[in-house]
């Protein structure tokens, strides 16, 4: 990811990252916030624009927010003029603030997502929708042209609980939390795995993501300390106690420290790495994964690993 003292993602940026071969980015966004921040659905349409080769998603988009019938065709659209090679990323969201500002009872937003996501895939696939909802009216209601992807863009489900486990067994094409340890990420895929048998759904094809916060330095303390402070500045909080958490849910420190914490994540199930960067360089840091990390990693079969962009980069030339 590019965090928010970085430049802008340009066509030159977006060239190098791709040339270094990153087989995904991510954007992420926010509607209400109190610093400058972007917006996914933009956001993903400028990262489209400026790259050739890799999957583009969005990490995530808060789906109770908004339309199903909007951003079915949104994401048609731009699967379509990123020659089908967009991914969702959906969350449920936990800024109430955010929620009330669209309208929309924190409560509901659950049975919300739920309800978006069937008619999203409703429409990709070409049908004509009728359904009363207490948030949406849609009769016959379609989309044409649809997207590239047969049946549309992936759709991988974020969060931290059991009920997003659970509705990414039964609704989600992937599973994509941020901020989870090894340990809680191989319990998901427990959880995920035996709520699919339980409802006989099988899983081939699901794929298995984590957003992760990466900071590589040759001092292993310096890592720590830049980390902590590029989460915070993105996170609008203070950096106390930090350290714990990033000890536990990211890949900080040498290389071999990074390496050893990637490689954890690989042997708890993930099989898509969404590395966010840490720090002022970011193509930087990116390199240095790439160059000196993923060496590290090269005994067994290595993850995808995409590059998220930060919700606020590129409002900071």
């Amino acid at each position: 990811m590019l965090g928010p003292e970085s430049a802008p993602l340009d066509r030159d940026l977006a060239a190098a990252i791709e040339a270094l071969g990153c087989d995904s980015l991510w954007a992420a966004g926010r509607l209400t916030s109190g610093d400058d921040s972007t917006e996914v659905v933009t956001s993903l349409a400028r990262i489209v624009a400026l790259t050739e080769r890799v999957q583009v998603g969005s990490a995530v988009l808060v789906l109770p927010l908004h339309s199903p019938v909007v951003i079915a065709k949104q994401f048609a659209e731009l699967d379509r003029a990123a020659g089908g090679r967009l991914a969702m990323g959906v969350g449920a969201g936990g800024n109430l603030t955010e929620a009330a500002a669209c309208g929309m009872v924190a409560a509901d937003r659950g049975p919300r997502m739920d309800e978006a996501i069937d008619i999203i895939r409703a429409l990709w696939r070409g049908e004509r929708v009728d359904r009363v909802t207490p948030w949406w009216t849609l009769r016959g209601a379609s989309i044409a042209p649809p997207p590239a992807q047969r049946g549309g863009p992936p759709i991988h489900v974020a969060g931290g609980k059991r009920v997003s486990m659970r509705r990414a067994a039964r609704l989600g094409d992937g599973w994509l939390p941020t901020l989870f340890s090894p340990s809680a990420y191989a319990r998901s895929v427990a959880e995920i795995t035996g709520h699919a048998a339980g409802i006989g759904r099988e899983l081939a094809g699901f794929e298995w993501l984590c957003l992760l916060y990466v900071r590589v330095d040759d001092d292993a303390a310096q890592a720590r300390s830049r980390a902590a402070s590029s989460v915070a500045a993105e996170m609008g909080i203070g950096s106390t106690g930090l350290d714990g958490l990033l000890a536990r849910t990211a890949a900080v420190g040498t290389p071999h420290d990074v390496a050893a914490a990637l490689r954890r994540y690989v042997d708890a199930g993930v099989t898509h790495l969404i590395i966010r960067c840490c720090g002022v360089d970011q193509l930087g840091q990116f390199e240095r994964v790439m160059h000196e990390v993923l060496p590290l990693m090269a005994t067994a079969p290595l993850p995808n690993l995409g590059n998220g962009l930060d919700h606020r980069q590129e409002s900071r030339a």
